[in-house]
């Protein structure tokens, strides 16, 4: 190829502009008389071409000499060369320290330039649409301006470690791009630096660089693999349709990934997230079609998910092993996963936000891990297909709290396994302390549940329509049992308790909290409850006791009882008779509402209050007989609460029914062994409890006479060596 060179020499040429511009062999410069430099400009001649008769090579002078004056050449101006098609070759001296904004753009022929080892500064679009294919940068250049390259032949790039910043579109459109080192200094990658560059394989990411911009690399069809290293941030559509991408390390930078930043990469089959991504937002791998698998490294990092994060990815498996929270209430994040049949929480997960699982149309398993500790409404609603649930441990297990019933997987009709048995009998070990809300609700397979001493509260609708549940052992006393925890348990016919005492100290916060609330037979130790003699020493019968008990026929109310509970005989309605103790201070709402009553006995002189809220509730008719105490006649007929009786009798209450033959008695006395046919509760003369006897059970009493209370009658024994 012919060439014509510009010898740039000392000579001036002429002086334009008075020693503002000047022309000096062909070339013009802005000068800087102060500082004594200059800057090649452009010259557009009558054409409007940028100096159009250049061709071939041109070479610019170290110094130049205006009227005997010398200026140092520091600078290639903006849009000095630009469009000018015909260079070929730059060659720049040693003193150029700035290459202007657009200084060399679309000087299409442009393939060769040497730029000087000091030069700090690349201007906006400064080699923009050139056919340069390699390009040397030393010097102290901190940032690669925008479009610096865009759009250039060029196929291989050394940034020096001074560069901190690569600029929005730097090398965007680099289609020939196939190998960039980046310095160690980097720390910032701008919008579309990368985009568009099909040839670019591979690339190594800095530890220093922590921002890569909006489509930064879109489109790099080639790129294969990448290790994010350090990396914080990466925005929206970065990785967009890069269709080799296969393989993402994702380093171990604190990292948010944007909307949809590797959307449409269909070569990634199994993606691992580790516990160092913090956020994945909106679509962020929307439609990797090739997408089978995603797991989400343990951890104890919470991870926010934006919208639908793998929409229409056709994934069938799911591993979250942390804590997640999404970004908008009600999100359905997986709703959109219609292949996804497999989910599985690792024990790094504690929580399960509301709706995370909800409308996954394909999912059939569940695996739970160790550490669930709550899972929010509606995490598992409309997820039909689920058939089995499995999890390793029976207490890890029981001590979910599940917010509502489609928070639970087994709302949807499938079966527990614990470590690979399926689960019929609930036998819970005694490390237990607790049953989580709606841990079994709608769990049709449980047919027997035994809580040992050690729970200490079951939570709301823990059992809620366990349709086939039969049997419940209490091994001791459970403090807070939720409301509806037994709701709808139909089939319940035995409930199994310790002793009556122990039965009484069970906290119900419902009605329906209580097993018996659906005809279930109560057994004491061995012993039917039938007629209920309360043990000595309680202060109180707790709220909704014997709710709905059907076999009691009596209920005797000790004397240290000062408070009845809310709802405590409710549709008792077996229950005609009962007597209260002499301390019994107050009865709750409903106390005895719903149980057919023929007689009251009162102990206490001073007629106990009904509750005040609920006045007409805590019996629900006044036609009983009530007998009081003598002496205290006039004080139950004028009370407010008592006067609805219109049959209040005043009699000798003080506990003897007679004397009778010691056959006839629910007692064996021998000499001074006494033991008990039944429960029962010994007093002395002085109306002080002696013993509380259980049946069977034989005591040693000293010589003396004494009143004993049965279920049935109070009676006088005599025991006597």
């Amino acid at each position: 190829m012919k060439r014509t060179y510009f010898l740039l020499s000392f000579a001036m040429i002429s002086l334009l502009a008075k020693a503002e511009v000047a022309e000096v062999a062909g070339l013009f410069y802005k000068l800087d008389s102060s500082a004594n430099t200059a800057a090649v400009t452009h010259h557009r001649d009558n054409t409007g071409f940028n100096y159009s008769d250049i061709k071939g090579t041109v070479d610019i002078p170290a110094t130049i000499c205006v009227e005997n004056k010398y200026y140092t050449v520091t600078e290639i101006g903006n849009s000095a060369f630009s469009t000018c098609e015909g260079i070929e070759e730059a060659i720049l001296p040693s003193s150029i320290i700035r290459i202007g904004n657009y200084a060399f753009s679309e000087c299409i022929n442009l393939k060769d330039i040497t730029l000087p080892a000091d030069i700090s500064e690349l201007g906006i679009g400064a080699f923009a649409s050139t056919s340069i294919k390699e390009i040397e940068l030393t010097g102290n250049i901190t940032t690669i301006g925008a479009t610096t390259f865009a759009g250039t032949d060029i196929e291989t790039i050394t940034l020096p470690s001074t560069v901190t910043t690569i600029e929005k579109n730097a090398f965007s459109g680099c289609s020939k791009l196939r190998e960039i080192k980046l310095g160690n200094s980097l720390t910032t990658i701008g919008d579309d630096a990368f985009a568009r560059c099909k040839a670019l394989a591979s690339i190594e990411f800095p530890p220093t660089l922590r921002t890569i911009g909006k489509r930064a690399f879109n489109n790099c069809q080639t790129l294969s693999s990448l290790n994010l290293n350090k990396i914080t941030t990466i925005d929206e559509k970065a990785f967009e349709k890069c269709t080799s991408l296969a393989d993402i390390d994702f380093g171990s930078g604190q990292l948010a990934i944007a909307y949809s930043a590797f959307a449409e990469c269909p070569a990634i089959k199994n993606l691992r997230i580790p516990a160092n991504v913090v956020k994945l937002e909106q679509y962020a791998f929307y439609n990797c079609l090739g997408l089978e698998s995603v797991r989400f490294d343990d951890g104890d990092t919470t991870l926010e998910l934006g919208y639908a994060p793998f929409a229409n990815d056709p994934m069938t498996e799911l591993y979250i092993g942390r804590s997640i929270t999404t970004t908008q209430k009600n999100d359905n994040v997986f709703s959109s996963n219609k292949s996804l049949a497999r989910l599985t929480i690792g024990d790094g997960m504690k929580t399960v936000s509301p709706e995370l699982f909800s409308y996954m149309s394909a999912l059939e398993e569940v695996n739970f891990g160790a550490n669930v500790s709550w899972v929010g409404y509606d995490a598992f609603a409309s997820c039909p297909k689920i058939k089995t649930v499995k999890c390793g441990n029976i207490v890890d297990w029981s001590k979910t709290d599940f917010e509502d019933a489609d928070a639970n997987p087994l709302n949807c009709g499938a079966d527990l396994y614990i470590d690979g048995q399926l689960l019929t009998s609930l036998d819970l070990p005694k490390v237990a302390t607790k049953i989580g809300e709606n841990s079994f609700a709608n769990y049709s397979r449980l047919t027997e549940v035994t809580i040992p001493a050690s729970v200490r509260s079951i939570g709301q609708q823990a059992f809620m329509n366990c349709a086939s549940l039969r049997r419940v052992d209490f091994h001791g006393s459970v403090a807070a049992i939720g409301g509806r925890a037994f709701r709808n348990c139909t089939a319940l016919a035995e409930v199994h308790c310790p002793s009556l005492e122990a039965w009484l100290d069970n906290g119900f916060e419902t009605a329906l909290s209580n097993p018996l609330s659906y005809g279930a037979k109560l057994y004491a130790g061995d012993n039917l409850i039938e007629n209920i003699c309360v043990p000595e020493g309680r202060e109180s019968i707790n709220d909704f006791a014997f709710y709905n008990y059907t076999l009691i026929t009596k209920a005797v109310i000790d004397e240290s009882v000062a408070e009845i509970g809310r709802s405590a005989f409710q549709d008792c309605a077996a229950l005609t008779e009962i007597e209260l103790g002499a301390s019994l201070r107050l009865l709750d709402k409903k106390a005895f509402n719903g149980a057919p009553l023929t007689t009251i006995t009162s102990h206490n002189p001073v007629p106990p209050t009904f509750d005040i809220v609920s006045t007409t509730a805590t019996f629900s008719n006044y036609n009983a007989t009530v007998y009081v105490p003598t002496g205290s006649l006039e004080a139950y007929k004028s009370n407010d609460y008592w006067k609805k009786f219109s049959n209040i009798i005043e009699k000798d209450l003080s506990g003897i029914d007679g004397i009778i033959s010691s056959d006839e008695m629910p007692i064996v006395i021998a000499g001074n062994t006494v033991t008990a046919k039944t429960d029962m509760t010994i007093y002395g003369v002085d109306g002080k409890t002696t013993a509380s006897v259980q049946a069977h059970q034989t005591i040693t009493l000293p010589d003396g006479i004494y009143i004993v209370r049965s279920a049935d009658k109070t009676y006088k024994i005599a025991v006597r060596r």
